[in-house]
């Protein structure tokens, strides 16, 4: 059973791959070589979940502009969505191959290993991300959780999901409430290890 922080990692995943945008792409030429327009029209596809639709914007976007990083991610990103898993993980790789500095894909393959078990490959893969984007906020979300229920440490936890609040706005009152249950879980063990 997928217990309700998963679900909301993957929600968050896929809300984040709307920010891969063509013109993050180091070393790559100008963004103006990318059409915007057509890059903002797939991603407004994505937004109203016409997701058909953008999925084949963005295949179109990626075979005519393939250097560009951004493509690939979101058909990665609509790919891991709908459970093709392998699929999403290829079209993952074309988006590091185009630009290995690509936290979002980077991210979302780390919630592709976590969801398969490999728990130590997706941490060094949010915790890449992370080098590569310090102030991503949904991998540091994504890290907090991958730190509370497949790691069991809750300081890191706390860490992540406080960061991931602070950049966020704080706003999330489903994080505040995890926040709220790892706290109370620590004072507990703190008051039982002083009463003893």
């Amino acid at each position: 059973m997928i217990c309700a922080r998963f679900l909301a990692v993957l929600l968050v995943l896929l809300a984040v791959g709307c920010a891969s945008g063509p013109g993050g792409d180091r070393g790559r030429p100008a963004p103006e070589a990318m059409p915007k327009a057509a890059f903002a029209r797939a991603l407004g596809l994505m937004d109203q979940g016409e997701l058909a639709a953008a999925e084949a914007a963005f295949r179109s976007l990626a075979q005519r502009y393939p250097h560009y990083s951004g493509p690939w991610t979101n058909l990665g990103i609509l790919a891991a969505g709908r459970g093709d898993h392998s699929l999403a993980e290829g079209l993952l790789a074309a988006a590091l191959k185009a630009n290995p500095s690509n936290a979002v894909a980077t991210a979302a393959l780390a919630t592709l290993r976590y969801q398969r078990g490999e728990v130590t490959a997706a941490l060094g893969l949010y915790q890449q991300a992370l080098a590569l984007r310090p102030a991503y906020a949904e991998a540091h979300l994504n890290l907090a959780v991958l730190y509370d229920k497949a790691l069991h440490q809750p300081a890191s936890a706390l860490r992540h999901y406080r960061r991931y609040q602070q950049l966020s706005g704080g706003e999330d009152l489903l994080v505040a409430a995890w926040i709220l249950d790892l706290e109370n879980a620590d004072s507990k063990t703190h008051y039982k290890v002083v009463r003893k």
